[in-house]
């Protein structure tokens, strides 16, 4: 699955240490505070980031925590290394793209009343996806290497059955692939080791659910 390098729609929201109303806390890890309106902004940020209806039940509830969590993990070994976020201005053209993009089904307007989100939101959203991007790029390319055979056996199984004439697309040589498949192989390699840490981030770190959050 291809997490980070897919702009993996996450959203951090406030978190606090601690929170007005106890039974709106959602989930904890260690001291660290996720309420159920956070899960449920993300939610609906992630549907029309998504193109999809913003549907909050507890499945959606329960998937929108778990990606939170990871986002947690993240920006924790973020604080650690004092990696910078990108400007807000940077998501702009992110933002236009997006507008553009959905106008085709409404007026952005109609499209954040639908959503029940403010532009903010989805400003907040997008640039912690990019924030997430780029540092997940730089902490764990470095340790990517793509082998020649690696390239040749992705060309040979995948790459050129897709291009056989006939098909979608006319046949492309392994050697006008190379660096296509090169760089698809650094994402999923990235991903790899994205999620071996968050697995081993993950066992590092409390994380307390409370189940009536996600009725």
């Amino acid at each position: 699955m291809r997490r980070s390098l897919a702009l993996p729609v996450m959203t951090l929201g406030t978190m606090c240490a601690c929170a007005e109303i106890i039974d709106r806390i959602a989930v904890t890890v260690d001291r660290l505070v996720i309420t159920r309106a956070e899960l449920a902004r993300h939610v609906r940020v992630a549907g029309l980031l998504n193109g999809e209806a913003a549907i909050v039940n507890p499945e959606s509830l329960r998937a929108g925590a778990e990606r939170m969590i990871e986002l947690v993990l993240i920006r924790r070994e973020m604080a650690l290394s004092r990696f910078a976020e990108p400007a807000m201005t940077e998501i702009e053209p992110i933002l236009a793209k997006v507008k553009q993009e959905g106008s085709a089904s409404a007026s952005w307007e109609t499209l954040l009343r639908r959503h029940e989100v403010s532009e903010e939101e989805v400003r907040e959203s997008l640039l912690a996806q990019l924030t997430t991007l780029r540092f997940v790029r730089i902490r764990f390319r470095p340790a990517v290497a793509i082998e020649e055979r690696e390239i040749e056996r992705y060309y040979r199984e995948k790459f050129a059955p897709e291009t056989k004439p006939g098909g979608n697309r006319e046949t492309t040589s392994l050697e006008d692939a190379r660096d296509q498949i090169e760089l698809l192989l650094t994402e999923q390699k990235i991903d790899q080791a994205l999620d071996q840490w968050l697995a081993q981030a993950r066992r590092q770190v409390r994380v307390t659910y409370r189940a009536e959050a996600f009725q």
